[in-house]
């Protein structure tokens, strides 16, 4: 064949075997009818002879051509081999010689293979790898969802019920409930916090897990009326108890109530996070009768049965979630299901910055391929006379591939070893940086799942950046290339064309990385300039919850913080003080249906929307300095004996009251409570980290109407620093109840810093890779000019000598670096509009196609071309005419 003829490739061993059978049969056949012939027998008749002497041909074939081919491969992987390794000792005494371009290439795939590495490290712990539970593919977290408006919500006791006694779609059906920090006392004596969360005996069968000490909650340990049990996590057990084997069926009081220890699980498990350090016993009714529907509180976790999907589990607890809602219509108007495969739901809000950044760092390995590409192109070309002599004196075009592709081998081992040692350091300082709220980020690290990615991504690098020039380096004609080699040219039109191509591609990935990089800082910048309501400098949040047991009734929880905030107001450093039941950023967000007298809703439903319910005491507006708008603030004067006030934000005003007063009006939150008048309007607050402002309820705390509402927050302006506060906060809060620990204890600028945390991470990544990958375009562009102009020397020489002067010969090389940036910055902003959008979850307040950031972008890549080309536009400016005329 014509291609075989042109790479000079060899037969497949099982051919090259055959033809050599055939050959060795004949030669044999041919020598005997000779000596036969020469016997005085007639040539037809000996070829006869020979033939039946020597048996059957074909027989005689099949059965030599297996070990003709077994020694074939042997000779050829031996020839393969000692080619394979001269070849290699070549590239790198070659490559030794050439330090620079070594030194560059290798750490430039380093870089990039380290990124790589270590960012899909990251990935790999978080979406990739399996979560350590059995048959983990058929766990799905089930939740509601309230349509049009929440698409994730927890589910009410009653439903709960319901599903779980009537849905076929699971094997199991469990609950739990969110961690909450739970007030306990330390070996020392102390009081201490811990993080516990009720989970049901389903809940951990369905997780199909078991512990390392003692056992798990039985089925008849889940319904009401059983005792209180308690799981502790191995960090728990170690910290608390040394490992003491002997705490199985000890006691451990959680918030005054007493729970007998009956398992420890492993340093491994970890559900839903790391933080959890106790699990209690999670009891339910055995009917929904008399359950509470409208408080919607734990999380549902199902194994599904066999041969259902998440979508069949779907459709089913919609049925059911549809005839509650014709028998309860108040409280299950619009709540449906919602069936999500564990995995997906656990990282489901962080799995667009994964992709976001993997496909960041894959974007840079591709610009450092095409520089490494263009790279290898003008060193093949410098050795074009090499190849042109080599192909002289015999070497096929696939001999002179694989001289190249070893080379590029050689380059790709050493940096991808490098990368893999890079990407262990970059994978520490990945997890140090990100947020600590990303999910199973504590289970990050090179495993070999990582390694054989580190593996594939050098390998691919070195098809990338290697099999195009060695391609192009092995199409050489020897007797041009030696005839232009004794003028000291190398290359042509068409590698000048390539290398041009493969730049303008660096410079669009640029472009792309860049944008997407401009578009995040301008988001952190609009998220640092947010006006959140209040002021947030030098504001304290101090959280406690007291427990029910000792602390039963609303005159209880009054008698505790009416002294407290006394005592806290008198601490010198302390400007105004109050408490809320829902903090900023980091409160639990009660929410309500509510009903108002003068205008109920129409329909059989008089209730409105969930509005956000948050009871606070009378210094909370002046510690948050939140503005009064209309009428009066809640006083001391609304204790529990006064008729009950509410005040509400502008937002609900607006939305219900819209132009007009709303003062005077009345509201109430269920058919059981006492009608509320609004007493005040006070300013919006964006009180969960930037979102807009909801409709909200302010409520006085001493009116408050469940006895089951214990936790609360302190707030405190201060006016000194607020950590020195510490110690005398403790010493107020100690004085009232030595036992009561403290949940919480940070400046609300912290809390929005943290909420802000991932959007910085995925800033600073992707400037920091945007960075490496415009300074490696730059990098490529002075490399193809510079090739350029070395290659354009005569040319240059002819219109210096013709009176061009030097400016115009440097503009012109200016000119043709400021066109391929043109052409890779167009190419690159056309795609910047299609794939930015995968960065509107990380982006506030600016848009995924933000104007300035499109056109301040190319401006600066622009500049950077420039820049790049002012050298080689000044070597060529300097070339002298006479010396060149007189070589060409």
């Amino acid at each position: 064949m014509r291609w075989r003829r042109a790479l000079r490739v060899e037969r497949a061993p099982k051919r090259q075997a055959l033809e050599d059978v055939e050959a060795e049969i004949s030669f044999h056949l041919d020598e005997r009818t000779a000596e036969l012939v020469a016997s005085g027998v007639a040539p037809d008749e000996a070829r006869r002879r020979a033939e039946h002497e020597f048996g059957d041909v074909g027989a005689a074939a099949d059965s030599l051509v297996p070990p003709a081919r077994r020694a074939e491969r042997a000779r050829r992987v031996s020839r393969w081999g000692d080619e394979i390794r001269r070849d290699g000792r070549e590239a790198i005494r070659s490559l030794v010689k050439n330090p620079v371009f070594t030194l560059v290439a290798v750490a430039t795939l380093a870089i990039s293979i380290g990124a790589n590495t270590g960012i899909f490290s990251v990935a790999n712990a978080v979406m990739f790898r399996s979560l350590p539970y059995a048959d983990v593919d058929r766990i799905v977290a089930v939740n509601e969802t309230e349509l049009g408006s929440i698409p994730r919500n927890p589910i009410s006791s009653a439903t709960y019920i319901d599903w779980r006694n009537e849905a076929e779609s699971f094997t199991d059906l469990g609950a739990y409930s969110f961690p909450i920090a739970v007030g306990t006392t330390d070996t020392d004596g102390r009081p201490r916090q811990v993080k516990a969360m009720s989970m049901t005996p389903s809940a951990f069968s369905i997780l199909g897990v078991t512990p390392v000490l003692g056992r798990l909650f039985a089925p008849e340990e889940g319904v009401s009326g059983a005792p209180r049990l308690a799981v502790l996590s191995w960090g728990f057990w170690q910290g608390r108890y040394g490992g003491d084997e002997g705490v199985i069926g000890t006691t451990v009081t959680f918030d005054g109530r007493d729970h007998e220890v009956i398992g420890v699980m492993g340093p491994r498990f970890r559900f839903p996070d790391g933080t959890v350090e106790v699990w209690t016993s999670l009891r339910f009714a055995a009917s929904s009768e008399g359950q509470n529907r409208g408080a919607h509180q734990w999380y549902g976790l199902g194994r599904l049965a066999p041969g259902v999907t998440p979508e069949g589990a779907k459709a089913e607890l919609d049925a059911i979630s549809a005839r509650l809602e014709r028998e309860y219509p108040q409280q299950m108007s619009g709540w449906r299901s919602r069936v999500m495969p564990l995995q997906a739901d656990i990282t489901r809000t962080v799995r667009p910055l994964m992709w976001v950044l993997l496909a960041v760092v894959v974007a840079v390995l591709l610009v450092a391929c095409a520089n490494l590409a263009n790279l290898m192109l003008a060193r093949f070309a410098a050795r074009s006379r090499e190849m042109a002599v080599r192909s002289a004196l015999g070497a096929g075009r696939a001999r002179l591939v694989r001289r190249g592709l070893v080379e590029t081998a050689v380059i790709a081992a050493i940096g991808g070893g490098l990368g893999v040692l890079l990407g262990v350091g970059l994978t520490r300082l990945f997890v140090a940086l990100a947020p600590a709220d990303i999910p199973l980020l504590d289970e990050t690290g090179i495993d070999t799942t990582v390694l054989v990615f580190a593996i594939a991504v050098t390998v691919a690098s070195t098809a990338l950046f290697g099999l195009v020039p060695a391609l192009r380096a092995s199409r050489v004609d020897p007797a041009g290339a030696l005839a232009e080699g004794r003028r000291g040219s190398a290359g042509g039109r068409g590698q000048s064309r390539l290398r041009s191509g493969i730049l303008v591609s660096q410079v669009a990935l640029s472009s792309l990385l860049l944008i997407g990089a401009g578009l995040l800082v301008r988001s952190l910048i609009a998220l640092q300039s947010v006006d959140y309501g209040y002021e947030t400098s030098d504001l304290l949040l101090v959280s406690i919850n007291l427990p029910s047991t000792a602390y039963p009734t609303l005159d209880d929880h009054n008698a505790f913080y009416d002294p407290l905030l006394e005592r806290l107001a008198a601490i010198p450093g302390v400007a105004a003080v109050g408490s809320t039941s829902e903090p900023p950023v980091v409160g639990y967000q009660m929410t309500f249906g509510y009903q108002l007298e003068s205008r109920p809703r129409p329909g059989p439903d008089p209730y409105y929307d969930a509005v956000d319910v948050r009871y606070v005491t009378p210094g909370y507006f002046d510690a948050l300095r939140q503005s009064l708008v209309a009428g009066r603030l809640p006083n001391r004067a609304d204790r529990p004996d006064a008729a009950p006030v509410f005040a509400i934000n502008e937002t609900l005003a607006r939305l219900r009251w819209p132009g007009e007063d709303p003062i005077g009006e009345r509201l109430r939150l269920d058919d059981d409570s006492e009608w509320a008048e609004i007493v005040g309007v006070v300013a919006d607050t964006r009180h969960r980290s930037a979102e807009e402002a909801l409709p909200a309820i302010y409520a006085p705390f001493a009116q408050k109407e469940w006895d089951w509402l214990t936790w609360q927050s302190l707030v405190l302006r201060t006016e000194v620093d607020p950590a020195s506060l510490r110690g005398p906060i403790e010493e107020a809060i100690w004085s009232l109840d030595a036992s009561l620990p403290i949940e919480r204890f940070v400046t609300v600028d912290e809390l929005y810093a943290d909420g802000r945390a991932r959007s910085r991470f995925a800033m600073q990544l992707l400037v920091a890779f945007a960075a490496v990958a415009v300074l490696l375009g730059a990098i490529g562009l002075y490399g193809v000019l510079a090739y350029a102009v070395g290659q354009r020397r005569q040319e240059i020489g002819v219109r210096m000598a013709l009176g061009a002067g030097r400016p115009s010969i440097a503009s012109m090389i200016v000119r043709d670096g400021v066109r391929l940036c043109l052409a890779g910055v167009g190419i690159g902003v056309a795609s910047a509009v299609v794939v930015t959008r995968l960065l509107e979850s990380l982006l506030y307040g600016v848009g995924a196609r933000d104007p300035l950031t499109f056109a301040a972008i190319p401006l600066i890549l622009l500049c950077v071309g420039v820049a790049a080309s002012w050298l080689p536009a000044r070597r060529a400016a300097r070339t002298d005419p006479a010396t060149v005329l007189r070589d060409g």
